[in-house]
This record gives C-alpha cells, sequence and structure tokens, in this order.
C-alpha cells in the first residue's frame, strides 16, 4: 500500500479505532487486502502451519510451487523459484513475515535463517483461508473440513479408519496434504489417502502430480 493510502486512513478513519483486538485485525484485514491476489494465495497457504512455525525459505517455496500457488505469465524471464522468492521478499517488507536469525556456529559467526508469521498475522491468515485451508488433528476431523479445501495439514494422527479415508473423496479441490507430527503413520495409509483424493479430483493435472509435502 501507498504512503497516500495510510496518510488517508490516519487523517479519516484512525479516530474510529480504540485499539481493541478486534480494531487491530481491521486493519491487519486491509492490510491484507490491499496485497496482490499472488501474494494473498501465498499468504493464505501459510495458515496450514502452526503459530510460531519455522518457515525455512527454500522449503517454504517448494512448497508453494508444489501447490501451484505460483503463477507465471508466458514470455518472463523469471522462473517459478524467482517468483516464489520474490513473493516471499515481499511479504516479509510488508510485515506478513518477520526474518529472523539464529547464531548455530558461534566460532565461524554462520547464522541460520528463517521465517516467522506473529501470531496476530497467523490468526489473520486463518481467518482468510476459511474454506480453502485447514488443520485436522483427530481422524473424524475431516468431516468437518469444508468440501473446498484446497490445503489441508494432517496434525499427530498416525492412523485413519477405512470409512474416514473414503470420506476424503469429496474434497475435489485438494492440492496439498501436509503431514505434521504423525510420526507413526504407515505408508500405505498415506498412500490410500492420496489415491482416494486423487481419483476423484476436478483437475487433470492435479491428478498428475503429488499432493503429500
Amino acid at each position: 500500500m501507498t504512503v497516500q493510502f495510510w496518510n488517508k486512513f490516519l487523517d479519516e478513519q484512525l479516530g474510529y479505532f480504540d485499539g481493541g483486538m478486534e480494531d487491530i485485525m481491521k486493519v491487519l484485514k486491509v492490510s491484507y487486502y490491499h496485497l496482490p491476489p499472488g501474494l494473498q494465495v501465498c499468504f493464505r497457504y501459510c495458515s496450514i502451519f502452526p503459530q510460531d512455525h519455522e518457515f525455512k525459505k527454500e522449503e517454504l517455496v517448494q512448497m508453494w510451487i508444489a501447490s501451484g500457488l505460483i503463477s507465471q505469465t508466458t514470455g518472463e524471464a523469471e522462473n517459478a523459484r524467482d517468483v516464489a522468492e520474490e513473493c516471499l521478499a515481499q511479504l516479509t517488507r510488508k510485515s506478513f513475515f518477520n526474518l529472523k536469525l539464529r547464531n548455530f556456529h558461534f566460532e565461524r559467526n554462520e547464522c541460520h535463517e528463517y521465517y516467522v508469521m506473529h501470531d496476530l498475522m497467523h490468526d489473520l491468515a486463518t481467518w482468510v483461508s476459511s474454506g480453502e485451508c485447514a488443520r485436522i488433528f483427530d481422524a473424524n476431523g475431516s468431516k468437518k473440513v469444508k468440501r473446498t479445501v484446497r490445503h489441508l495439514s494432517v496434525v499427530g494422527i498416525n492412523s485413519f479408519p477405512a470409512d474416514i479415508i473414503k470420506s476424503f473423496s469429496r474434497f475435489k479441490n485438494l492440492r496439498t496434504i501436509v503431514f505434521e507430527d504423525c510420526h507413526d503413520i504407515q505408508d500405505n495409509t498415506v498412500c490410500s489417502v492420496e489415491e482416494v483424493v486423487r481419483r476423484d479430483l476436478k483437475s487433470p493435472a492435479c491428478r498428475e502430480s503429488s499432493l503429500i509435502q
């Protein structure tokens, strides 16, 4: 957003805000809705991860690309990776992400670089991604997920009854499944979930690519 936009906001609207949580979220929503669509969708995607999640640049860029979030205009010299990295850079400059450094080799002065979302930004991402992104914490949780979901995080679930696996077939727009802290889940369970979903996907291109990240 431009300096002119915020100056107008300060002059005309700031007086209506009392600094409460609801008002803070209103301001954050204004910031979000002024993002270009390409940045909005990348930001929403990150709601499938928990608060305080440490995003590594390489991993996040690859997930955005694999999930089909990075669009390219014909004739552009930039490749998908360049576009994704620029999306992350812009979201960071606009404070949707915070860049953090952790010194892991003091003598060599080497630092580990990662990105985090402030809790309020994560709340915002969860709100604006309703119906598109979801997190489930038990097998039955899949029944509560909206049919329109595109990106799904499965947290700490190590087994799925056959009827629950079958229920995944209703997610015809699903592009991403992330298994988080599912340390004891069997490979055949993961394959069964992906197979059921892939079979009923609307897009032929999606049926040919992996959903699991």
